[in-house]
């Protein structure tokens, strides 16, 4: 089973963007010199997976670089919002580059330790996970290592199985989210949906969609409820984020597309780095604009500035003043902010104090910073 798990999570690795880097100390910036899995002669190959390095430090020493940055924004006569906007794309640039060396720098010192070469050597880039070929004196090393928390022999995945594709998004659904007597194993303010049939540059892929989570700690408890009680199994070798793709471990071949669970989060822009939902559409091959839920909203570009306090107010006053103007259901669960019922000018008001959190460096959605503020 553990070895099916791995062939999982090496499908994710090949399929996502997330690219390995070579350990080469003679190039360590081309990846053409990375040798493709592809190229691996698997007698000798081996899963090599290793002692998490730690990246405590990274996230205050990226907060760090933001502020000066910031500073020197403001300095050049930038406005708040293109500060907002270029800082935190700076941030998440920089931290992950903390995080692509930090990993870099940990898979180099578990090849030294062991004596493999690196030019024979494919690492992740994000997670402690090397393919590595090794002769047996290298093996017994790689066993006997303290840096090595696991290694086992490395097989090629099938990615492309005969099984037909699902056609059904009901069917798909329920295969996977209801239990042996036909009832969801999903909290019952989960949302579900599917996109089947979905095309990236690698393969075809079939999404379980669930979004409406409250935050990004409850992706974990969702995943949880469906490897406890399903007969099915997912993994996920990337940390947990708004738009974060689980990919399906089981015995039998359920179609010959890849299956994976995509979770969005309310309040939260999708991708590792937080991409826009148009540009994140085209990642994943559907449109995840419907999943994508802003409180607050109200111009619908998933984020939140002063522009969307003005439309507040601007929407208060035709209420006020036009007698037979009505809002919609979905205006109303989006543009009530403080969620008592009306939308006013209180809503505009929250609106701006969270706007003005997010601008100095803030890092809560809005839901967490009114709950904070009550």
């Amino acid at each position: 089973m553990k070895e099916k798990v791995m062939s999982v999570v090496l499908s994710f690795l090949l399929a996502s963007s997330f690219t390995p880097f070579t350990c080469s100390a003679e190039s360590t910036e081309t990846q053409e010199s990375t040798p493709a899995l592809s190229e691996f002669e698997t007698a000798s190959v081996y899963w090599i997976f290793y002692k998490a390095p730690d990246t405590s430090k990274i996230e205050e020493t990226a907060e760090q670089q933001r502020q000066e940055y910031i500073n020197e924004l403001y300095r050049s006569g930038a406005t708040v919002k293109e500060v907002e906007q270029k800082s935190t794309e700076y941030y998440k640039k920089v931290r992950l580059n903390y995080l692509k060396e930090t990993f870099k720098e940990a898979a180099e010192q578990v090849l030294t330790d062991i004596g493999a070469d690196p030019s024979k050597a494919w690492c992740s880039s994000y997670t402690a996970t090397i393919v590595c070929e090794l002769d047996d004196e290298q093996l017994a090393k790689a066993r006997a290592s303290a840096l090595i928390t696991d290694i086992s022999a490395y097989t090629q995945p099938d990615l492309t199985p005969e099984t037909p594709a699902f056609s059904n998004s009901e069917e798909f659904i329920d295969l996977l989210t209801k239990d042996e007597n036909g009832n969801s194993v999903l909290p019952t303010d989960i949302k579900v949906d599917a996109a089947l049939d979905c095309s990236n540059d690698y393969h075809n892929i079939d999404y379980l969609i669930i979004y409406g989570l409250n935050s990004v700690k409850e992706i974990k408890n969702v995943i949880d409820c469906l490897n406890k009680q399903t007969k099915y199994h997912w993994e996920n070798p990337i940390e947990d984020y708004s738009g974060c793709e689980y990919l399906l471990f089981s015995e039998n071949t359920l179609s010959k597309n890849v299956i994976r669970i995509a979770i969005f989060v309310d309040n939260s822009l999708p991708g590792f780095l937080e991409m826009s939902p148009s540009a994140y559409s085209d990642v994943v091959g559907f449109d995840v604009t419907p999943y994508i839920f802003y409180l607050g909203d109200a111009n619908g570009d998933a984020r939140i500035d002063a522009t969307d306090s003005s439309k507040i107010l601007s929407l208060y006053s035709k209420l006020s003043t036009t007698s037979d103007y009505e809002i919609t259901d979905e205006e109303k669960k989006t543009l009530d902010v403080n969620l008592d019922g009306n939308v006013d000018a209180s809503d505009a008001s929250q609106l701006l104090s969270f706007y003005s959190y997010v601008s100095t460096g803030g890092s809560k959605n809005i839901k967490e910073f009114l709950s904070e503020d009550k």
